[in-house]
């Protein structure tokens, strides 16, 4: 059945392609983003699985409509979405497609952040089929973290009919981005297949130049980075286009945007302030009744933005998914009682160092490893050097430099915002060369945005398109992160066995019994559980990983010492947790006195899933 998903994927591409007479790779994206935003629809009910049934209700509807049609109209769409499916485009991007998910279905998590959040709440779509209920989520310090990467994961896992396959969530994530990175291969002609697997070759590679972490993970930053530079792009590319193509995309693409990751609102203001830096270019070229058109246009682009943004925020408001940083971050601001950590200036040394003398890259490559600081500079002088080549007119230059200065300010004064506020305790942050990489993946929208906007300039206005195109593969293979991305697709294979390991290791004896516990009992998927463990040991990295392998029960920690804590502070205990099951691990002393007020007169017993009980605070534990 996953195979008329796809199908209806790439007829909706390229019915698309047909109805605005545009390229199979402006249209792809379009389609995509549709897909991931009727997911987040049906994740909301629990129902992800329906979009199988529904593609074959659109495959339906869509025949009885072409039936009822004029027998020309009818033939002249089937012709050309069957040329468009046929054509070589559309093939070698199905093979490179397929060779990406071939080459990385055997990777497994190992990135923390995956650990933590990225792979730990797709898994729990794979098995809710939607979002979890009210403190039902698996990683409950991220709760607010956009679902796009996750529902985009979940429909790749749910491809695979034999149970939960972790390299399918890699392959999403490099689909993902080279799907929304397609728009810059449109001017390739479909006569010469070889270059346009050249031309993916590169599109791949690309994230690599500014950045090293998506190599070992899926990070968001990339992605966010990706879906900012295809709305820039799209909103410069405004000659040839049917008004209402231009604007749908446009919307399509900041709805994606806003849900990619929590500052991807951020991103989505940087992205509106160009398009109107854009129309203020235009008022000259434009009659006036057209260009109030284009505000209305634009504000509705903002409103479904707005829309999405705000649908997430109401759910995670409804259901307690509120994460840690947020939290932090909205009580610094509206505290008003913040203060500068101590050793401010000496971050703010490091930051510097970081921002401008040490690489994007986590370790030295085969060929150019760029600061930030160089990276900025150079975008600057690449958009001089197309002024000065007639690539852009001096109105363009302009605005594209005002552009460009003020966001990079903005960009980067938050980053560092961010690593003397939420950030603070963070002591790796106290070296030059790790404070670099932190820059470069928070960085990575601004970056991966400036380059794509450039590069689609550059490979639109140039006459020589197979020269552009080579030029723009050369700049790419002297920059990228040649040894991450390496390991990403295939050197991985060599270090599997032993992250496998690795990952086993943070599992402990009592942590194992737990999760067979978790295995067992089929009421704990979905719900959230109180794991409490020894208050004398430090546990708090190995909980990250019990709650991955927890998946899609959620798991929650406490510590329990039997010498130190009374009855009244393990009730509080359980009660802030909002847990509705607990389990106790084998600790030393008698736990009875802690627990005695909250059975029905039965010993407490460890390693036992208890039911929690709260009437109106009043705690009781029933032995499930």
């Amino acid at each position: 059945m996953w195979i008329i998903t796809i199908l209806m994927l790439l007829v909706a591409a390229a019915f698309f392609s047909y109805l605005w007479k545009e390229d199979f790779y402006d249209t792809l994206p379009m389609a995509t983003a549709l897909l991931i935003l009727l997911l987040y629809i049906l994740a909301f009910f629990g129902k992800l699985s329906s979009i199988d049934i529904i593609s074959i209700v659109f495959a339906g509807f869509f025949c009885i409509l072409l039936f009822f049609m004029k027998k020309e109209r009818r033939k002249d769409i089937v012709v050309n979405i069957g040329k468009t499916l046929g054509n070589p485009k559309c093939l070698v991007m199905l093979i490179v497609m397929g060779t990406v998910t071939f080459l990385v279905k055997d990777r497994i998590a190992v990135w923390w952040d995956d650990i933590n959040f990225w792979a730990a709440d797709a898994k729990s779509l794979y098995y809710l089929n939607g979002f979890a209920s009210k403190y039902g989520n698996v990683a409950p310090e991220f709760g607010d973290y956009p679902p796009t990467l996750s529902l985009f994961k979940w429909w790749f896992l749910h491809f695979n009919s034999d149970g939960f396959k972790e390299g399918l969530m890699f392959a999403a994530y490099y689909c993902l981005n080279l799907i929304f990175l397609m728009p810059l291969l449109r001017k390739l002609k479909t006569r010469n297949p070889l270059l346009l697997l050249i031309g993916f070759i590169g599109l791949f590679l690309m994230p690599g130049m500014v950045d090293s972490v998506f190599a070992t993970g899926t990070c968001a930053d990339v992605t966010m980075g990706i879906v900012y530079g295809a709305f820039l792009w799209a909103a410069f590319d405004d000659k040839g286009h049917t008004v209402s193509f231009y604007y749908i995309r446009l919307g399509l693409y900041l709805c994606i945007l806003v849900l990619v990751k929590s500052v991807g609102i951020e991103w989505a203001c940087f992205g509106i302030l160009f398009f109107l830096l854009l129309l203020k270019q235009k008022r000259k070229e434009e009659t006036p009744p057209f260009l109030g058109k284009r505000v209305r246009y634009i504000v509705g682009v903002a409103a479904a933005a707005i829309l999405a943004e705000g649908s997430w925020l109401a759910f995670c408001l409804t259901h307690r998914r509120v994460a840690k940083l947020t939290s932090a971050g909205v009580k610094m601001a509206v505290g008003g009682n913040y203060t500068l950590p101590g050793n401010t200036l000496e971050k703010m040394s490091y930051y510097l160092r970081g921002f401008s003398m040490h690489p994007m890259h986590a370790e030295k490559t085969w060929g150019i490893d760029l600061s930030s600081l160089v990276l900025l500079i150079l975008v600057i002088a690449v958009i001089i050097i197309f002024a000065r080549k007639k690539i852009l007119c001096q109105q363009e230059k302009r605005r594209l430099l005002l552009f460009t200065i003020l966001t990079a300010f903005a960009a980067y004064g938050i980053i560092f915002i961010g690593h003397i506020t939420i950030f603070a305790g963070e002591l790796q942050y106290l070296d030059a060369a790790v404070m670099a990489i932190s820059i470069a993946r928070y960085g990575a929208p601004f970056s991966i945005g400036m380059i794509y906007l450039l590069a689609g300039i550059f490979l639109e206005r140039t006459k020589d398109t197979v020269k552009s195109y080579l030029i723009c593969l050369a700049i790419v293979l002297a920059t990228t992160y040649h040894p991450g991305i390496f390991y990403s697709v295939y050197n991985y294979h060599a270090a599997l066995a032993e992250e496998k390991e690795n990952r086993d290791n943070m599992i402990e004896e009592n942590a194992q019994l737990f999760l067979q516990k978790v295995a067992e009992t089929e009421e704990l998927t979905g719900k959230r559980t109180l794991y409490l463990r020894n208050d004398k040991e430090i546990h708090w990295v190995k909980d990250t990983y019990i709650s991955y392998e927890a998946s899609p029960a959620a798991v929650v920690y406490g510590g329990i010492a039997t010498d130190t804590m009374d009855e009244g502070t393990m009730e509080q205990k359980i009660r802030e947790s909002h847990a509705e099951f607990l389990y106790v691990d084998r600790v030393e002393g008698d736990p009875t006195p802690l627990f005695a007020g909250m059975l029905n007169e039965e010993p407490f017993e460890y390693e036992t899933v208890y039911r929690v009980l709260n009437d109106n605070g009043k705690i009781t534990l029933i032995k499930y």
